[in-house]
């Protein structure tokens, strides 16, 4: 609890950090839909618009390629790389918060 008031507080007075934060969060609807609308108006698919992680094997199936999984596929992953900048680097959080907080979003 303590770690998530550490965060919480310090987002919370970080105007910065929550304007980089929504900024992110447009791109990467704008990626999304331009993604989805192109799966849509097209044979193929064009490029995925974000990657897993190197050692993230969750979607190294092709079946997630395949419509509807791999506007799934890239849902989530976009809204994971949003999470992960959210709980870290935030100024006056301390490592130790930052680690667990980062953690348990992950696990969420």
């Amino acid at each position: 609890m303590l770690a998530h008031l550490d965060w919480a507080i310090h987002l919370a007075t970080s105007p910065g950090k929550q304007l980089r934060l929504l900024e992110s969060a447009v791109q990467s609807s704008v990626r999304l839909s331009s993604y989805a609308v192109g799966c849509a108006l097209s044979q193929g698919c064009p490029a995925p618009c974000v990657a897993p992680l190197p050692d993230d094997r969750r979607f190294a199936d092709p079946a997630w390629m395949a419509p509807p999984f791999n506007l799934i596929d890239q849902s989530f992953l976009l809204t994971q790389q949003w999470w992960q900048a959210a709980t870290t680097g935030v100024r006056g959080v301390t490592h130790q918060h930052e680690q667990v907080i980062a953690f348990l979003t992950r696990q969420v």
